[in-house]
């Protein structure tokens, strides 16, 4: 995440950063435990976060892939 982020910070607002941010945190400290359901509600919960952003940013980069292009 921290490369998407790094990478995608111009796309991003401080809200979503922060809370992506948190988030990872959470998944990290549920990989510190052993139980699997924690890890798991973590990693859908980052999921469920990041989704509206990430499609917004490959948005964008087909958006810049496409500039100046004609399909026929």
């Amino acid at each position: 995440m921290a490369n998407f982020t790094r990478k995608n910070r111009q796309h991003l607002t401080t809200e979503e950063l922060t809370a992506t941010e948190a988030q990872v945190e959470q998944v990290r400290a549920a990989l510190a435990g052993t139980e699997r359901d924690p890890i798991l509600k973590a990693m859908d919960e980052l999921d469920e976060l990041t989704q509206p952003y990430a499609e917004r940013v490959m948005n964008i980069s087909i958006q810049q892939a496409m500039a100046g292009k004609k399909i026929s």
